[in-house]
């Protein structure tokens, strides 16, 4: 979010975000494939979401353990498709799954978790609305790179990182490697986005913050 989307980063700090339907079944989709445990003691509702009964639930349960059934009902449906190809099941069949790691770079803590780990190679799952081939741009465009580099960094014993994309719509899967080079692009935009949070965040009150994002404009070219 510093790099790509810095208000974002200041609602997260202030505690205005909120979570999207993308990232809710994003969520949820990581749990059925790679935790059911967790997947499965979650509370699913059909009641709407303003109504008394659901505002009970969520005080009974905590907001993030709360979900509407049809979100239960897409996660199954799409983990069936992983489960079901043969390419995929293989990669998650004995892989270590949801590795944690916190490591110092560039000065300060990274945290992360590497969905999958297997034969050193990072394995990332992703719910997408795009295509696999558009899903190839996608690593730029919504800076996947950095994380991909970010990963790399923090489990240094890994070879390549790799993409498992799916598409929300029809379930169509794809096997997305990330080239060297752009990994280099992703290390590009993490020491930029290191320079940014010491220029912008780093022991600034929120309200000097919000001045400061507020008076950033970009200045470009036609090209």
């Amino acid at each position: 979010n510093i790099f790509g989307n810095p208000d974002r980063h200041l609602q997260n700090l202030t505690g205005s975000g909120s979570s999207s339907d993308a990232l809710i079944l994003g969520k949820l989709t990581h749990q059925c494939w790679l935790e059911p445990d967790k997947f499965y003691k979650n509370t699913y509702t059909e009641l709407r979401a303003n109504s008394n009964a659901y505002k009970e639930l969520v005080a009974k349960h905590g907001e993030q353990n709360v979900f509407k059934d049809k979100w239960r009902g897409i996660a199954q449906w799409l983990c069936q498709r992983l489960d079901t190809n043969e390419r995929i099941h293989e990669i998650r069949k004995g892989a270590d799954v949801e590795v944690p790691m916190v490591k110092m770079l560039d000065g300060i803590p990274v945290r992360a978790k590497a969905d999958l780990i297997k034969d050193n190679v990072i394995y990332d799952l992703k719910t997408t609305n795009v295509s696999p081939q558009q899903f190839e741009w996608k690593v730029d465009n919504e800076d996947y790179d950095l994380q991909a580099y970010i990963y790399m960094q923090l489990f240094p014993q890994c070879k390549e990182f790799k993409f498992i994309c799916i598409n929300k719509m029809n379930r169509a899967l794809g096997l997305i490697t990330v080239k060297p080079e752009h990994l280099e692009r992703g290390k590009e935009k993490f020491e930029w986005a290191i320079r940014a949070y010491f220029e912008i965040y780093h022991n600034t009150p929120l309200d000097e913050i919000e001045f400061k994002l507020s008076q950033h404009i970009y200045e470009g070219e036609s090209r």
